[in-house]
């Protein structure tokens, strides 16, 4: 299709059958030996789509280039994002780029709803619903940054209906006694010191694997850490006595690793730690957040208040003007507190209750 010089040309394909048989093409310059260089601005559907592709690039070259970025373009600048801002690219986000990779070299604006539904409905396998909507949450966020970026103009991510296998196990499912003494008997397993780390802290399941070597003052006896919401963010979290030496080992053992971490990424993922660990010791199966549960369950059958504890957990405390002045006077309090926990032998959920006859478990 001849046009006039200088303004690009389509080519219609027949070297075999094609959903977008007609290729846009403009010139950009003459190398040394006079060949001339050019550049496909995209494929279409019909010459006419083809034509309006032309007009668009010789008025404005950089909105038509946009027609060609592919999702794992954006995909690359969601993740460039969320490092600049210190967020950790977590699992979630990895699973989300192994589901993609049918489309990363795709164009992002000629990706429909049906393409992305294709993946849940046919690609998820027995994935829970949790783990799903993380997917879909992350490939929300990946729109989101297209849409930043005046590449496409829909969320299609947040279209997405999910059918997933419901969750099976008990929401938030304390320890019992019985186990925590378990736990206690089998300390030379370097999974149940990092469980007992999570009982005795009440971090997120997340919330360990971010704190940074800076943060750690053992001299001082606490952690500085936390995310998710203000009040969560950068907390003071004490360290009870019974697993300093615990927090020592980690934080000897990773000061002087690259990554900067007490604990460094890819090493001790709750999930693993958790589900390992439990079954070695015959203890029924435990959600990562049940450690959280149970620290809060127990500061609370200890009687200690719930203005240390929504400090020491990061809950916010709505309508306390004094919360900021308050919490830089408590940090021997926040210690006081967690070291009311028992451990090692005879642990009580509360104090005053009556042992059951249960065998404690020490494996070799």
């Amino acid at each position: 299709m001849r046009r006039a010089n200088g303004t690009g040309s389509i080519y219609k394909m027949t070297h075999k059958k094609l959903r977008k048989p007609y290729r846009a093409v403009v010139s950009l310059r003459q190398d040394e030996e006079g060949r001339v260089i050019r550049k496909t601005i995209g494929t279409f559907t019909t010459a006419k789509e083809a034509l309006l592709a032309l007009s668009e690039y010789c008025v404005n070259p950089s909105v038509a280039d946009s027609r060609l970025i592919t999702v794992r373009q954006v995909w690359d600048l969601l993740i460039e994002d969320l490092k600049r801002r210190n967020v950790m690219i977590t699992s979630p986000y990895k699973m989300t780029e192994k589901k993609l990779a049918g489309l990363m070299n795709a164009p992002i604006r000629d990706v429909r709803l049906a393409h992305l539904q294709r993946i849940f409905d046919e690609d998820m396998g027995d994935l829970k619903k949790s783990t799903v909507s993380q997917i879909k949450s992350k490939i929300s966020m990946l729109f989101k940054m297209a849409i930043k970026n005046d590449y496409v103009d829909k969320n299609y991510g947040a279209m997405v209906v999910i059918n997933a296998t419901e969750e099976s196990d008990p929401l938030h499912r304390p320890y019992t006694s019985d186990e925590i003494e378990t736990l206690w008997m089998n300390t030379d397993d370097y999974r149940v010191r990092i469980i007992l780390i999570y009982l005795y802290t009440g971090l997120r399941s997340s919330e360990l694997l971010s704190i940074k070597i800076t943060d750690v003052h053992l001299k001082e006896r606490y952690l500085v850490g936390g995310m998710k919401t203000k009040a969560g963010k950068n907390r003071i979290i004490p360290i009870a006595d019974c697993i300093m030496p615990f927090i020592r080992e980690l934080y000897d053992k990773n000061k002087f690793n690259r990554s900067g971490r007490l604990c460094p990424k890819g090493t001790m993922w709750p999930r693993y730690i958790t589900d390992a660990a439990l079954k070695n010791l015959g203890i029924d199966r435990h959600t990562p957040h049940d450690t959280r549960h149970t620290f809060i369950t127990w500061l609370t059958n200890y009687g200690v208040s719930e203005k240390i504890i929504k400090t020491i957990v990061g809950h916010s405390q709505t309508g306390d003007v004094t919360k900021d002045v308050y919490t830089h006077l408590v940090t021997d309090q926040l210690l006081e507190a967690v070291n009311k926990l028992p451990h090692t032998d005879n642990i009580k959920l509360f104090p005053g209750e009556k042992k059951s006859c249960t065998m404690v478990v020490q494996r070799a």
